[in-house]
């Protein structure tokens, strides 16, 4: 594992300023940025911003000077800088809080500033938003042919290419547990997050199948919200803050049982709450909170899934790898363990394509903000696959997940995407 970047959180401009100024300007995160790979713009990696906040006047940093605000928004915060930072420089933590001096809801376009404020925080509003899509994208999607693997795609004016979106689901997946009766004695909580609650349920059924195998008592406390990872990437901290409270509180009852979750990037932000406030009473919740919180795959490893002696082979024709998410390898340094238990599923060939540490070009908001950019990112990781023969792409990313969806289907492939959950789903009877 490469050394651990330094963290911060600064309270001041005048320490933005400070943290940026670390950077020695030796250009080795040139040759792992995504964005610069594509763009060979300067001011696209983490060196290029870096320099511009520090050379950055105090009023233009708190005036969000315009050019600037629309340089740190090309960053998909995946981490590959602070990695490589000979001088461990946390170049997307300052990009981040960057954009949070930037980005006040001031800033924000209604439509973004009103789902972020008034329908993101609130559950039952967004169920509320769920059924309207339920009623209403017949009259604003259109029908792609089933062999895409999805069954709606979305034409966005800007995008030469029509963009896939998935069906929403019927029946949000945390409205249908909330009916049943929770277990008298769980020894672990779930958190499912929003892809999952209202686009694939069936891979929050897989984990519970998987932790049921296993013998796992599962609570899935019904108050849980977003992770909020979205409005913190874009710097809309306070929004993310009363997430992780109604989340916090929420998984308070549970305490002091693991809480696991199956997207790799609420896993990591989950385990980040503590960074979010300064006030004491919510940094020790936030901080207790944290200190549960399992991601998927490793809370499976260390309960033995790659041991058990049960079960099932699967097709044998399958050749998998595994894509890592950002926020799973380098945000959690978890690589090892995903791999193993894919390893363990009998049937399958599993392979590595060389280039397991390239983003997939997601990046939260960033595939909506600068979707072009992201597709051609997308294609660098996608050479690597169709080199290796891979015919079935596994992650534990939702984002990733979505994005290696739209961009098979903009390149015509035929490749498979998996959740993890899935594959080990189909290794014993549901």
């Amino acid at each position: 594992m490469p050394p651990e970047s330094k963290t911060f959180n600064p309270d001041s401009t005048d320490n933005l300023l400070a943290e940026a100024s670390h950077c020695v300007k030796c250009g080795r995160c040139l040759s792992v940025c995504p964005v610069f790979r594509e763009t060979g713009r300067e001011t696209e990696a983490a060196r290029g911003k870096l320099s511009l906040i520090e050379s950055a006047s105090a009023e233009e940093i708190k005036t969000s000077s315009k050019r600037l605000k629309e340089i740190v928004s090309f960053c998909l915060l995946c981490g590959a800088c602070a990695e490589i930072c000979p001088n461990l420089v946390p170049g997307d933590a300052i990009i981040q809080k960057a954009r949070e001096t930037f980005n006040s809801k001031d800033n924000l376009s209604l439509p973004f500033k009103l789902t972020l404020s008034h329908i993101l925080p609130f559950p039952a509003r967004m169920n509320g938003v769920h059924k309207a899509g339920i009623i209403f994208h017949p009259l604003l999607l259109k029908k792609v042919p089933s062999e895409s693997g999805l069954n709606w795609r979305f034409p966005f004016p800007h995008d030469k290419k029509h963009r896939l979106i998935p069906e929403l689901t019927d029946e949000p997946f945390l409205k249908k547990y909330s009916l049943k009766k929770p277990p008298s004695n769980p020894s672990a909580a779930l958190f499912v997050g929003c892809v999952s609650n209202y686009v694939y349920p069936a891979i929050a059924e897989a984990v519970l199948d998987i932790l049921q195998h296993l013998e796992i008592s599962v609570f899935i406390p019904p108050e849980q919200a977003c992770c909020g990872l979205v409005a913190f990437g874009t710097g809309i901290t306070g929004i993310d803050r009363k997430l992780a409270q109604k989340n916090i509180a929420a998984f308070e009852s549970t305490d002091p049982i693991p809480i696991v979750a199956f997207c790799s990037s609420c896993s990591s932000h989950l385990k980040n709450y503590s960074e979010l406030f300064e006030e004491k009473e919510w940094r020790e919740r936030a901080l207790k909170f944290s200190q549960r919180v399992k991601d998927f795959s490793e809370f499976l490893f260390d309960a033995g899934f790659q041991n058990q002696s049960d079960l099932k082979p699967v097709d044998s024709s399958r050749r998998l790898t595994f894509h890592d998410p950002c926020h799973l390898r380098r945000k959690q340094g978890i690589f090892d363990q995903p791999r193993q238990l894919l390893k363990s599923v009998k049937g399958v060939k599993f392979v590595e394509t060389g280039e397991e540490n390239l983003c997939c070009g997601s990046g939260g908001s960033f595939n909506l903000s600068h979707y072009d950019i992201s597709l051609k990112i997308f294609k660098r990781r996608l050479r690597s696959i169709e080199k290796a023969d891979v015919d079935t792409v596994v992650t534990s990313c939702m984002g990733c997940l979505l994005q290696f969806l739209d961009g098979l289907y903009q390149e015509n492939k035929a490749i498979r995407v998996k959740h993890l959950a899935e594959i080990l789903g189909e290794t014993f009877p549901r």
